[in-house]
């Protein structure tokens, strides 16, 4: 503090000095926008201290702006203990971070748990009438590189009271998720396995309308927040309770497209856990893998042949994407892996946490006609 005050440390009142120190700490260590707790000390030293006002404001002003404050801070500190004091995440999710993207992506997808989510959404309805309704309410929005898809810029109401909403003409999900839906190939149906809250299924119905679509989750609260969706959005899908890790001989060789959008770590989504993302637990990595390769397993049952599995994930993990893909390959060798384009790395769909947007993974594979 010390390089930022014309007034010596020790000319401070106690209560004073105590309140920019939490003041600087927030600042550094806590997920709160900086400029509200500037605001927050500046209103506070009101009653405290009036005559400290402007100086209060200007001291945690010239600490937003300076350009090296973080390497002042954490510049001597070792890689581990750094990241850890940086971002608050448990010493241990860290190193599972290290250990799977290395020191740079580490901090980049940390700094990327700090970021307000992006506001995308789907058109389902008709899509000069959803925008014209948009328009008129004083919303905001771009177009995003993909059919029937816009991002939010800046919002007139509440999300559910947004008339289009209301209406079921739009749906609100991230470009990563809906890009997931426009991988799957054509064809006369679709399982989606783990479907809660449908959107996937949806962004296909946007694409594909007579699509036949099967959509099951494992629980009866997510079967409801299916078919609220199904209800507000006016369509039509065959919504079923099933486990993923259980085998169901009815569906065998029953679908031309399966998709599984695996339980995951939601390594991709941190931005989108604020309340929770700080104390993210992935002790149970392990077990999640393991449930992956199983439900891979059951999925590949239901396919038919010449048909398709779509393995999706909100993980930027390798151990949850390309080495699941790779394992189930050689467990499978009735499915090869479908080229999903130049632009796309390695025949897989990832996307990397910034800005924002979502990270996700996925992939597709086809079964081989015998």
């Amino acid at each position: 503090m010390t390089s930022f005050s014309s007034l010596k440390v020790k000319k401070f009142r106690e209560e004073d000095l105590y309140l920019f120190l939490i003041a600087i700490y927030s600042i550094l260590f806590l997920d709160k926008p900086r400029h509200a707790v500037v605001n927050e000390a500046v209103e506070q030293m009101k009653t405290q201290n009036p005559k400290l006002v402007a100086m209060t404001n200007g001291i945690l002003r010239n600490i937003l702006r300076e350009e090296d404050l973080e390497e002042r801070i954490y510049g001597k500190m070792d890689l581990l203990p750094a990241l850890e004091k940086k971002y608050g995440y448990p010493v241990e999710t860290i190193k599972l971070f290290l250990q799977e993207l290395g020191p740079e992506k580490t901090d980049e997808l940390l700094a990327s748990s700090k970021e307000a989510p992006r506001l995308d959404f789907l058109i389902l309805g008709d899509e000069a009438k959803a925008l014209d309704m948009l328009e008129k309410e004083g919303h905001e929005f771009v177009p995003l590189p993909l059919e029937r898809a816009y991002q939010m810029i800046k919002t007139a109401k509440s999300l559910d009271q947004i008339e289009a909403y209301k209406q079921g003409q739009v749906y609100f999900q991230s470009f990563a998720s809906q890009k997931v839906a426009f991988l799957i190939p054509q064809g006369k149906n679709l399982l989606d396995l783990c479907g809660s809250p449908g959107g996937k299924s949806f962004a296909l119905l946007a694409k594909d309308p007579q699509r036949e679509i099967t959509i099951c989750d494992v629980s009866e609260d997510k079967i409801d927040r299916i078919n609220e969706n199904i209800h507000r959005l006016n369509l039509s899908l065959d919504v079923q309770k099933w486990d993923a890790l259980i085998e169901n001989p009815q569906w065998f060789e029953s679908f031309s497209s399966v998709l599984l959008d695996a339980p995951c770590s939601g390594t991709g989504v941190l931005h989108r856990q604020r309340g929770e993302s700080k104390v993210k637990d992935l002790s149970d990595i392990i077990e999640l893998i393991h449930q992956q390769r199983q439900m891979l397993d059951q999925a590949a049952k239901y396919v038919e042949e010449g048909g398709f599995l779509i393995y999706s994930t909100c993980s930027i993990l390798k151990s949850e994407n390309e080495n699941q893909v790779d394992y189930f390959l050689k467990a499978h060798e009735e499915f090869k892996l479908v080229d999903l384009g130049p632009s796309l790395e390695e025949s897989f769909y990832k996307t990397f946490p910034g800005k924002g947007e979502d990270g996700f993974f996925a992939c597709l594979m086809e079964k081989k006609k015998v």
